[in-house]
C-alpha cells in the first residue's frame, strides 16, 4: 500500500484556473491518491524564480484544522474517494491575511507557485510494534500561477437606449496597473443571452451558447429590435485560468423613426404539401414596391420568425436585394408564428414590416428530409463594417407520407465504467448527445387517393449519402435536425400492391445544432414555382371587376393548364382534373383583357 503525488492541484495554470486575486481568500484544492489515508498536509508559496523563496507556509494541518492541539488524539483518516468510489478533492483555505502579512500581492511579474505536501502513516512491522511511523510526501513538481486583480467585463460603453439596433462589446477591463488580461490570460469563451426586460431569464429571445475561440473582442450587433421594444442583454465569459465573467442583465431600449409605407404589407401563406411557409411583400393597389426592391448594395431584408407563445425570435433568412419573397423551410411544425422583416442591419431609420397575422404549420404532417447548399453572403450593417449570413438553401425535398416508421432513437450516449477496487465502479461520462435512428417510409405522395411517385425521384434518394450536401430532418413534432446518412439506404417494393410503391429504409445520424440554421428556398432557387400549392380558401367573383380563381401545375410536364369560364350564376370557375390541387390567383380586367396575377393571402 502506497500514496502517490497529488494531482489536479488549483490554482494551476495547467488547469485553467492559474490566475488568483491576492485580495482574496484562496481555495487551494487537490485529489489525493492511492490506498493510504493521509493523516495531514500543508500549503506552501513560493515565488517563481531561480531561488523559490518561501513566501507562505501553513505548517502541517490535519483533518480536524484548526484545532486547539497540534496532533488531536484521532485522526479521521482521508482517502481521496467517496464510499462509491468517486474521486472527492481535498479542499484548504488561505486567508487574504494571510497572503498579504506573506507578501503576495497582485501583479508580480514573476508569479508563484504552489506546493502540496502530505503526511501518512506506515506500520513498518506490525509484529512487534503498534505504532505507525510518520513519512511525508513532497510535491515533487510545484504548479505554478499568478495574481491580479478580478477581471470584469467593460460595459462602460454600454447605453440604455438605442435607435435601429443596438451594439455592445466585451472587452475585459485591465487592471490597476494597465496590464491586460489579454496578455497572459485571453477570454477563451463567451455568451451572449438577448431577452426582454421583463423576467428575462423566462423570455430568452437569442442565446448564442458558449462560443469558444473568440480571439479577444466578439462585439455583438442586435439588429432585430421592434420599435418602442425594451429589451435587456447579458454577457458571461471565461478566461484561460478559469475566472468567470459576468455583466448581469443590462436593460435598455429601442426607439426610432418608422418610416415603413403604410400600403406595403409583409404577408405569409400556407404552402400545400410542402414543409415551408412562404413570406411575400405586397402592395396596395395603385402602390408599387420599389421602395422594396431598391434596397441598397451589399443589404437586405432579414426576416425573423417569432414565436407566438414565447415571443422567442429566430433568423429566417435575409431576402436578398432586388427580391420581395422568401420560402421559410425552418418554420416548425405545430408552431404558431408572426414574420418581421428589417431592412438591413444598421439602417438608419426603421423600415420594419411585420405579417398582419399569424401562421401556423399545423396541418403538414410529413415527415421530411430537405438537402440543401450553403451559401455565405456578406451583408453591411454599419458603414464600413460588414457580417457573413450563411443559409442553407433547399435543393431537394424528400416527403414521406405513407407506411411511416420512425423507428427507435438513440442517443448513442455510452459511458465507460470502469473497476476500480471498491464496491462501486468509477463511471466516465460520455459527452456525446447526437441522435440518430432509421426512417421507413414509402417514397412518394398520395392526392385525392392516387398515390404517384417516380424511379427519378427513387434514385435520386438512393444516392443521397453519396453528395456533399447540408441534410436536415423534419418530424411531426416539430423537430428538425441537421443529419447525415450514416449507412446504406435500402428499398423494399410492394410487390402484392398494383401500384408498386417503393419502401425507403434510411439510417441517419445527427451531425450539429440545427437551431439557428436558416433554411430557406427564394424564387430564384427554382424549386417551388411562384404561386404553385399556395393555398387559397375563396373562389367567386367580387363587386369589382375581378375574379378569384385557383390552379396548380400538374406533375405531368405535358400538362398546359385548365379551362377557366363563367358559369350560368355568373361564376367564375375553373375546369380541372381531380388530381390536382390548388393556389390562389388574382384576375382582373386590364384594358378589357382578363390578367392573372400573383396569390391572394389565405383565410384561416
Amino acid at each position: 500500500m502506497s500514496l502517490y503525488q497529488p494531482t489536479i492541484i488549483a490554482p494551476s495554470s495547467l488547469n485553467g484556473t492559474g490566475v488568483i486575486d491576492a485580495t482574496q481568500d484562496l481555495k487551494v484544492t487537490w485529489i489525493i491518491n492511492g490506498t493510504v489515508p493521509i493523516v495531514g498536509w500543508r500549503i506552501i508559496i513560493m515565488e517563481n524564480t531561480t531561488e523559490s523563496t518561501v513566501l507562505y507556509d501553513s505548517d502541517w494541518r490535519h483533518e480536524y484544522y484548526p484545532a486547539v492541539e497540534p496532533l488531536p488524539p484521532m485522526i479521521k483518516p482521508v482517502y481521496g474517494r467517496d464510499i462509491e468510489g468517486n474521486p472527492v478533492p481535498k479542499t484548504d483555505t488561505v486567508t487574504a491575511a494571510d497572503l498579504a502579512q506573506a507578501g503576495v500581492v497582485n501583479n508580480f511579474d514573476k508569479g508563484y507557485k504552489i506546493r502540496v505536501d502530505e503526511q501518512y502513516d506506515v506500520f513498518e512491522n506490525p509484529n512487534t510494534s503498534a505504532v505507525p511511523t510518520r513519512k511525508v510526501l513532497t510535491q515533487i513538481s510545484p504548479t505554478f500561477f499568478s495574481a491580479m486583480e478580478s477581471a470584469s467585463f467593460n460595459t462602460s460603453s454600454w447605453l440604455d437606449a438605442f435607435g435601429r439596433f443596438a451594439y455592445f462589446n466585451d472587452d475585459v477591463n485591465p487592471t490597476a496597473n494597465n496590464i491586460s488580461h489579454d496578455q497572459f490570460d485571453p477570454l477563451v469563451m463567451a455568451r451572449w443571452r438577448f431577452a426582454t426586460r421583463d423576467a428575462p431569464d423566462e423570455h430568452i429571445l437569442e442565446d448564442t451558447g458558449n462560443v469558444y475561440n473568440t480571439m479577444g473582442v466578439m462585439n455583438k450587433v442586435y439588429g432585430v429590435l421592434k420599435n418602442g421594444g425594451e429589451y435587456a442583454v447579458r454577457l458571461t465569459g471565461q478566461l484561460q485560468s478559469g475566472i468567470e465573467l459576468d455583466t448581469g442583465w443590462h436593460n435598455f431600449s429601442a426607439s426610432w423613426t418608422d418610416t415603413a409605407e403604410s400600403y406595403i404589407h409583409l404577408v405569409p401563406y400556407y404552402v400545400l404539401g410542402q414543409p415551408c411557409v412562404f413570406i411575400r411583400f405586397e402592395a396596395d393597389e395603385g402602390h408599387d414596391l420599389s421602395s422594396i426592391t431598391s434596397a441598397a448594395e451589399n443589404r437586405g431584408w432579414e426576416v425573423y420568425r417569432v414565436r407566438t407563445d414565447t415571443g422567442e425570435m429566430e433568423k429566417a433568412g435575409v431576402i436578398p436585394r432586388g427580391q420581395i419573397a422568401m420560402y421559410d423551410f425552418g418554420a416548425r411544425n405545430n408552431t404558431e408564428y408572426i414574420y418581421r422583416a428589417y431592412y438591413g442591419l444598421g439602417a438608419e431609420n426603421g423600415y420594419c414590416y411585420e405579417t398582419e397575422r399569424s401562421i401556423k404549420m399545423r396541418y403538414y404532417w410529413n415527415w421530411a428530409i430537405l438537402e440543401c447548399e450553403k451559401k455565405e453572403t456578406r451583408y453591411q450593417y454599419l458603414p464600413g463594417h460588414t457580417y457573413t449570413n450563411a443559409m442553407y438553401h433547399v435543393k431537394r425535398v424528400f416527403q414521406f407520407q405513407g407506411n411511416v416508421s420512425s423507428g427507435q432513437v438513440s442517443n448513442d450516449n455510452d459511458p465507460m465504467v470502469e473497476d476500480n477496487f471498491t464496491p462501486y465502479p468509477t463511471v466516465q461520462k460520455s459527452t456525446r448527445i447526437g441522435l440518430s435512428g432509421t426512417l421507413k417510409a414509402v417514397v412518394g405522395k398520395t392526392r385525392n387517393g392516387v398515390f404517384k411517385d417516380s424511379i427519378r425521384e427513387i434514385d435520386t434518394l438512393m444516392e443521397l449519402g453519396t453528395r456533399e450536401t447540408v441534410k436536415f430532418l423534419r418530424d411531426r413534432k416539430g423537430n428538425i435536425r441537421r443529419i447525415e446518412v450514416s449507412g446504406a439506404i435500402k428499398k423494399t417494393t410492394g410487390d402484392t400492391y398494383a401500384e408498386q410503391p417503393v419502401e425507403a429504409e434510411i439510417p441517419w445520424v445527427e451531425v450539429a445544432d440545427a437551431k439557428d440554421a436558416q433554411i430557406v428556398s427564394m424564387i430564384t432557387d427554382g424549386l417551388i414555382t411562384p404561386g404553385d400549392d399556395i393555398v387559397d380558401t375563396t373562389t367567386a367573383i367580387t363587386t369589382t371587376p375581378k375574379g378569384y380563381i385557383r390552379w396548380t401545375i400538374a406533375d405531368d410536364e405535358n400538362y398546359l393548364g385548365s379551362e377557366i369560364y363563367m358559369n350560368e350564376d355568373g361564376y367564375l370557375v375553373q375546369k380541372y382534373s381531380e388530381d390536382m390541387t390548388y393556389s390562389p390567383a388574382e384576375l382582373e380586367i386590364v384594358d378589357g383583357e382578363l390578367k392573372g396575377t400573383t396569390p391572394l393571402d389565405a383565410e384561416e
